[in-house]
């Protein structure tokens, strides 16, 4: 939603098998993200983990259209879906070509949101991997752009500002829509997948409401993610040993660093499953999507 909340954490796979990882950092310009990715390792695979959406719930998938994500997400911002990005102010205005609301605060509600598209409930609004587990409580609904727990702005800026061009000039995949995991990385290309820190909290055995927004909550939490990057063959840089222990500091934006970092544990567990099993790949600390339908 902004660029002092978006952080990057970044491990590189080692001659001996283990992955050495540095501190997390901000983003920066995220017009150039993936030349930046590459940049910084010319061959070889990559594999990009992002904390916004990647697929829409099946429901409206069909009710607009859509097959599969990348193709979506090469229409959208022109022709009939022109508006696509920019947020509804009015509930008249939702309609499947427009379906992020509101643009900000002041008699709306998400009834507005589901009669609009055409939904029967808000479960709708959800994909699969949306919903809750025994782990954690449920996403919030696809579209919905209001409150500290919405995904909408995040998914716009992602989307457009990110996915979409990259896409269109060919230079990422985009898992599972474009293939399987281990296929996809024996590429060698840029592999894109949504990574779901709040999922791999369970993954990794943190304990269940730590309290990520305070340091305090954040730092109880570091012996058990040492333990597990001993486990796992994760080398850390000293200095980020130093944050782990720390919490992350005393920051606001201390608990994003955290959720970047959390994040790549994800993908490197998923990287470490795809080795092994193909059935492995689809499960561990990221989000299943259903490239039939276009949701997860």
């Amino acid at each position: 939603m902004s660029a002092a909340k978006r952080w990057v954490a970044a491990a590189r796979l080692s001659p001996t098998g283990s992955y050495e990882v540095t501190g997390p950092t901000l983003v920066g310009r995220t017009d150039s993200f993936f030349c930046q990715l590459r940049a910084s390792a010319p061959t070889g695979p990559i594999l990009a983990g992002f904390d916004f959406p990647i697929g829409v719930p099946h429901p409206y998938a069909v009710r607009a259209g859509f097959g599969r994500f990348p193709n979506m997400l090469r229409s959208l911002g022109s022709g009939p879906w022109a508006d696509f990005y920019n947020p509804a102010v009015r509930a008249d205005e939702i309609s499947l070509a427009r379906p992020f609301y509101p643009m900000r605060p002041g008699g709306t509600s998400k009834q507005q949101l589901l009669d609009a598209l055409g939904l029967q409930g808000a479960d709708e609004l959800l994909r699969l991997c949306d919903r809750r587990t025994a782990t954690r409580a449920n996403a919030c609904e696809m579209f919905w752009t209001l409150g500290a727990k919405q995904v909408g702005r995040a998914a716009i800026h992602g989307w457009r500002d990110l996915l979409a061009p990259a896409v269109r000039d060919g230079s990422i995949s985009i898992w599972p829509f474009d293939g399987e995991l281990s296929a996809l990385l024996s590429s060698g290309r840029i592999t894109v997948l949504e990574a779901y820190p709040a999922e791999t909290y369970g993954h990794l055995g943190l304990s269940r409401n730590f309290g990520k927004r305070k340091r305090e909550g954040r730092q109880s939490q570091a012996a058990t993610i040492l333990a597990w990057c001993e486990r796992h063959a994760v080398e850390l840089e000293p200095e980020l040993r130093t944050k782990i222990e720390g919490g992350f500091g005393e920051a606001e934006t201390g608990e994003d660093a955290f959720d970047a970092f959390i994040g790549l544990l994800g993908l490197i567990e998923a990287i470490r499953g795809s080795m092994h099993s193909t059935e492995r790949s689809r499960g561990p600390g990221y989000r299943r999507v259903d490239h039939r339908n276009g949701s997860c």
